[in-house]
């Protein structure tokens, strides 16, 4: 059975824009284990400035919540139509 994830960095260090840190927070759109680089999960998430971005993520990284289908579809129809 399919997981629909969403994600919270655990750091902000990465996430800088316009001279502000935040906690990307968004879903996981796609998971490849034992990916070579480390960065297995594809995520998606807006900026505080309404930038929606997709990158790469370890586990590590980030904490994972598992979601019902439709909350996921809801979030991942939103960044689409932004």
């Amino acid at each position: 059975m399919k997981k629909y994830l969403f994600f919270v960095d655990l750091d902000k260090a990465g996430n800088l824009e316009h001279g502000l840190e935040y906690y990307a927070a968004g879903f996981v759109f796609n998971e490849h284990p034992n990916c070579p680089s480390g960065k297995e999960l594809g995520v998606t998430y807006m900026s505080p400035f309404g930038v929606v971005t997709s990158e790469w993520r370890s586990r590590s990284e980030v904490d994972l919540i598992e979601v019902s289908k439709a909350d996921y579809e809801n979030l991942r129809n939103s960044l689409a139509e932004a």
